[in-house]
């Protein structure tokens, strides 16, 4: 089929929040250039919508509950990928990361 696309997940909910943005006062120039760098990189769509909505948006406030939530899933997904780790490292782990926030220096 001539002119047939092979649009990639994600692409028509980017292009909606792009119109968003765009609608918001955006700069029309400012999406070819994120687009553009961001698909060089290989990015997929669903993050450079969601890098948009941050624009039209700013950024969003996190709270005790979506961090414990996020670090959760973290630990899940290291758990996943490193099966045969002690609790005792992981809880080392846990401890020095608990360090660094307490401590940032």
């Amino acid at each position: 089929m001539s002119g047939a696309k092979d649009y990639q997940p994600g692409f028509f909910t980017t292009a909606t929040e792009i119109g968003r943005y765009l609608n918001g006062g955006g700069d029309i120039s400012t999406v070819f250039e994120i687009i553009l760098d961001a698909r060089d990189k290989h990015i997929p769509w669903k993050e450079i919508k969601a890098h948009f909505r941050k624009l039209r948006l700013g950024e969003r406030k996190g709270n005790a509950f979506s961090l414990s939530a996020h670090l959760g899933r973290a630990y899940d997904e290291y758990i996943r990928n490193f099966p045969a780790t002690t609790q005792q490292a992981r809880l080392g782990g846990i401890r020095n990361l608990l360090d660094v926030v307490e401590n940032p220096e």
